[in-house]
């Protein structure tokens, strides 16, 4: 009697000490690969907020044809994606530019027609909501 619970014990040790170091190799194995993944952050995000009243949607017109004359001016290739996230209308504009210049000049741009704008954020290599 006293064999079977010294073998058992020392084949469930055995086991115990196996699967502890299996689990320690998976975990470097996923600390690993979250190092090499890096969170995607756009260059420019263009907020419009609320404040419990809506957003403001008089400017997403005027915002868009700026977007439009902007690319057509300058010759750059801003591209954008459109992320709703909020229940009153909040969307975000992600942009992206072939170009460290054509995304300066635009920032300002928007910047020197929306800057006023409390329902409009300007964020420089912010992310985006998902």
């Amino acid at each position: 009697m006293k064999k079977i619970i010294i073998l058992s014990s020392i084949f469930c040790l055995l086991f115990q000490l196996d699967g502890n170091c299996c689990k320690r190799k998976k975990k470097r194995k996923a600390a690993q690969t979250t190092i090499q993944s890096k969170p995607i952050t756009q260059n420019l995000v263009v907020s419009f907020i609320s404040f419990g009243s809506g957003i403001d949607y008089k400017s997403i017109p005027g915002f868009e044809q700026l977007i439009e004359g902007f690319n057509l001016k300058n010759g750059c290739k801003m591209s954008f994606t459109k992320k709703n996230w909020g229940r009153e209308g909040e969307v975000d504009y992600c942009f992206t530019a072939n170009s460290a210049e054509c995304l300066q000049q635009f920032t300002d741009a928007i910047k020197s027609n929306y800057s006023k704008n409390e329902r409009i954020l300007i964020k420089e290599n912010g992310k985006c909501k998902n």
